[in-house]
């Protein structure tokens, strides 16, 4: 058996070179490009995404901070621990709401 897998493989190797097929080297340079194409833009839209999140992120500590250093006679004693976290959750989920529906596609 592995004498005439070697035979194959001398036979191949001895079969002049044929030319190129350019239907499908320009079909597989297409999908080389295509798949270039998709990099760049799954790249850009984590960059998006990153730049969105701490943008958000830092909004939420902004938010946090001022409902946490805010007059304490406004809000009521059972809403006073929550109201710098719904503030630091809420304004982030907005921020990235409005976002997204105003983001290119």
């Amino acid at each position: 058996m592995m004498d005439q897998d070697l035979s194959d493989l001398v036979a191949l190797l001895r079969e002049e070179e044929r030319p190129a097929d350019d239907a499908f080297v320009s079909d597989v340079e297409w999908l080389i490009e295509l798949d270039l194409a998709f990099e760049r833009r799954r790249r850009a839209t984590l960059r998006r995404w990153a730049v969105d999140l701490g943008s958000a992120g830092a909004v939420g500590c902004v938010a946090y901070v001022l409902a946490n250093n805010g007059p304490a006679e406004l809000i009521t004693p059972p809403m006073m621990f929550s109201a710098p976290l719904v503030a630091a959750t809420a304004v982030p989920i907005l921020w990235l709401l409005a976002r997204s529906s105003t983001a290119p596609t």
